[in-house]
């Protein structure tokens, strides 16, 4: 309320500014006077036309620096638990608004896809980023990912002010303890006689899971023996297979009788490898 006595022709209007600093540098504001009493202000042309006055507000009060930081440089995490927590900080501020941070992830390994994302800090304090980790088996025993914070910005509805990060980096180490399905032969070498007819070779996988197929073939000095191949199926459920060459019954010396069985790349929808080596040694005996 503006009162002006009999002999005052001058008032000033003190209006109250905000103390804390503001994301917004500037701002105007609209004074008008309206009528409180029975008195027609308006009556006069002169005052009548200073009745609304634009007023430019300047907020020069320094915004307090809002900090964002990484809690630990190193981060362990087992693939099993399919997410890393990774601690972000925030410092306080005096005012409650939201701090938009993105992130990036970037795996030593080139298996692993790049990663992105973006949180917002609500409050001062620490705030959990869930990282998804890989999914898929792999024969690494730990995966490294680099984890970085890239950006952080305080933002309100129609501004935005970036804020300082202390400590960006955490180096992420997943132990890989997902069992990845695998093909082996278990043992090194065999020994048949020709009068066995058939040598019958054992290989197994770890994971009775789907239906894979794996290829063979033989390598020999003996033209017996050099060129023969085939497929062996593990239907879904089965964990052991035979691979069945059938021995040629004429009678040679030992060492031309000799080859060795190769197991190839299973062929599957699922990822499997062949853990080990690859190859049997058969001899065969008269």
């Amino acid at each position: 309320m503006l009162e002006f006595n009999t002999d005052e022709f001058e008032k000033q209007i003190e209006i109250k500014l905000p103390q804390t600093p503001h994301l917004v540098k500037e701002e105007d504001i609209e004074i008008e006077l309206f009528n409180s009493l029975e008195v027609d202000i308006s009556s006069s042309a002169l005052v009548g036309a200073l009745c609304n006055h634009q007023m430019a507000i300047t907020y020069d009060r320094i915004f307090p620096p809002v900090d964002i930081s990484v809690a630990e440089a190193i981060v362990h995490a087992k693939q099993s638990e399919n997410y890393a927590h990774i601690f972000i900080n925030r410092s306080e501020s005096p005012i409650p608004t939201a701090i938009e941070v993105s992130w990036i992830a970037k795996p030593e390994s080139p298996s692993y896809p790049v990663q992105t994302g973006v949180c917002e800090l609500y409050e001062s304090g620490q705030r959990t980023i869930e990282f998804p980790l890989p999914e898929k088996p792999t024969t690494d025993e730990i995966v490294n990912i680099e984890f970085q914070l890239v950006k952080a910005e305080m933002h309100t509805k129609d501004n935005r002010q970036t804020c300082s990060i202390i400590n960006s980096r955490a180096n992420l180490q997943v132990v890989m303890d997902k069992s990845m399905n695998s093909i082996y032969i278990p043992t090194r070498s065999v020994a048949f006689k020709q009068s066995d007819r058939t040598a019958k070779i054992e290989i197994c996988r770890t994971m009775a899971t789907g239906m894979i197929s794996v290829p063979w073939k033989t390598v020999s000095d003996s033209p017996k023996y050099s060129k023969m191949s085939g497929v062996v199926e593990f239907e879904p459920g089965i964990l052991h297979k035979s691979i069945e060459v059938v021995l040629d019954d004429l009678e040679t010396s030992d060492d031309e009788d000799d080859f060795t069985l190769v197991v190839m790349n299973p062929i599957c929808e699922e990822e499997i490898i062949i853990s080990g080596p690859n190859e049997i040694d058969v001899k065969v005996r008269v």
